[in-house]
């Protein structure tokens, strides 16, 4: 999945399922309500006990588009999308972390506090691909 075609698949979703847990267990089980319930697109932070496993169990299903938050570095965005992550989101933008996520062919969404700051980054046409 390129990052163009993430984006039209998030537009068309409306909405992405976003999980943070203590362990594993209860996040596998509120990811399977959130299916359940109609989500499209699921994200499992990388701070939840078993993120990996969990991303790679979930991509596993038809239909679903799993990917990776609270992504902080550049060998996490490469474990998430080893695992099947087909995007990642981090809470700040590290430049290394969008040119990886460029190499790896995935799209990213890295947070920021103001939109001025996201439109000054060097790497800002290659956020979203």
């Amino acid at each position: 999945m390129t990052p163009d075609d993430f984006l039209q698949a998030l537009w068309r979703a409306r909405a992405v399922a976003i999980v943070r847990a203590a362990d594993a267990a209860t996040a596998a089980a509120a990811m399977t309500a959130a299916i359940d319930g109609g989500f499209r697109v699921a994200e499992f932070t990388m701070n939840t006990p078993g993120a990996l496993e969990l991303v790679r169990d979930f991509a596993r299903q038809d239909g679903l588009i799993v990917g990776a938050g609270t992504v902080l570095s550049v060998s996490d965005a490469r474990a998430a999308v080893d695992a099947g992550a087909r995007f990642l989101v981090s809470p700040v933008i590290d430049e290394e972390v969008v040119a990886e996520a460029g190499r790896l062919g995935v799209a990213i969404m890295p947070g920021t506090w103001a939109a001025t700051l996201l439109s000054t980054q060097t790497s800002y046409d290659k956020i979203f691909g």
